[in-house]
């Protein structure tokens, strides 16, 4: 789960920043960091080597914005923001048609984590004059272990230990993806974006351990 900010937060203080869209090269330099007023615990990062700081309800705190960003890093946000809404689609189908309590239980977890992240996303993309992601967007090859409309029909259709077995190999291989999209962000260079594409890797890492435990219990 994405704890730079609560999404709140995220869109009331870096989406009030917004202006006109413009292409990346034409975005002047961003102030040097974004004040915000906590209405939940907010973990903000600390320089290299540094342990981040934890901002309390009602206290005052600022995010770094680098003075620069790159391509890469406005890529991965505008992609994984329709990878993340696809996973929430997937979620949202659990509390009807999950048999088995640890399949409901990881995707309410799925949900509670990535919606929020999405939030975070968009305002960033705000933040900088950049257009929001689309979350029906489909970005091709840039967008690793999407689920097909045939596969979407498939577990729409499914109920029950099916549904759940179709749930977890879907989410997997979703994850996985999100886990490739991360890996390629080599050429990021705004610590909240390279913050993001870490906790993602690091947050459905665990979630697949998790998921795969599952599905081998459920198909031994």
């Amino acid at each position: 789960m994405l704890r730079l900010t609560a999404p709140l937060a995220a869109i009331a203080l870096l989406a009030g920043t917004a202006c006109s869209a413009s292409t990346p090269q034409a975005v002047a330099k961003p102030e040097p960091s974004v004040s915000f007023t906590a209405d939940v615990p907010v973990l903000v990062p600390g320089s290299p080597g540094e342990e981040p700081e934890v901002v309390a309800p009602g206290e005052q705190g600022a995010l770094s914005n680098a003075d620069l960003y790159s391509d890469a890093d406005v890529e991965f946000v505008t992609a994984m923001v329709p990878h993340h809404a696809q996973a929430l689609e997937m979620a949202e189908l659990a509390p009807d048609r999950a048999q088995d309590q640890r399949v409901k239980t990881m995707a309410d977890r799925i949900a509670a984590g990535q919606g929020p992240e999405i939030a975070v996303m968009q305002a960033w993309l705000a933040s900088h004059g950049l257009p929001k992601a689309d979350p029906d967007a489909d970005h091709g090859h840039d967008m690793e272990g999407m689920v097909t409309g045939e596969q979407m029909t498939e577990l729409l259709a499914s109920d029950g230990e099916q549904f759940d077995r179709l749930f977890l190999r879907r989410m997997i291989a979703h994850h996985e993806g999100a886990l490739e999209m991360a890996s390629r962000l080599g050429q990021g260079t705004h610590p909240l974006v390279m913050d993001m594409a870490k906790d993602v890797a690091a947050t459905q890492s665990v979630e697949i351990k998790r998921m795969q435990e599952v599905l081998f219990d459920l198909e031994a």
